[in-house]
């Protein structure tokens, strides 16, 4: 729960000093070329999973790339991610979806974030199936070759889960 708060901190920080104007992200002031890349990578992201499930998902994902799900540590590392995620994604009732709403430059030509809404489904303890639903936060840096991968990505829900029926 710390490191989550530290992050959150962190990541308030940065966007309150990122722009020029008023604390707010480069994409607010005018929109920026690599946010407008950055929010279809997100969008790209999303049907990748879709597609492919586990591999869809790490692919995004740069190599020393880490994700925080939950109360649980940082998970870092493609292979690292794949294991965590794999029992998640060979569930036949299990979906995540998800839908950038913002995204912005903290350094331009080097790193940048989207944030938005996710989805997911799948089955409680009990069997019952459920939707969480949540906000998501991703960090996402240039690479050496030119293309943009996932150094962070955290989400919270915004309770618990529902029922689906």
């Amino acid at each position: 729960m710390c490191l989550r708060v530290f992050l959150f901190i962190a990541l308030a920080s940065v966007l309150s000093i990122s722009s020029g104007r008023a604390g707010l992200p480069l994409r607010e002031q005018g929109g920026q070329p690599e946010a407008d890349t950055l929010m279809q990578l997100d969008k790209d992201f999303d049907e990748a999973t879709a597609r492919k499930g586990v591999e869809g998902w790490v692919m995004y994902f740069a190599e020393n790339g880490s994700m925080v799900s939950g109360t649980a540590a940082p998970t870092t590392g493609r292979d690292a991610i794949r294991k965590a995620m794999s029992g998640l994604f060979g569930d036949s009732t299990f979906s995540l979806r998800w839908t950038p709403t913002s995204a912005g430059i903290f350094i331009p030509g080097k790193l940048g974030y989207t944030v938005g809404r996710s989805e997911q489904r799948g089955k409680d303890k009990e069997g019952r199936r459920v939707i969480k639903r949540g906000v998501y936060t991703t960090l996402w840096m240039k690479q050496a070759d030119g293309s943009w991968k996932i150094i962070f990505d955290t989400g919270s829900s915004d309770g618990p889960p529902v029922p689906a029926d």
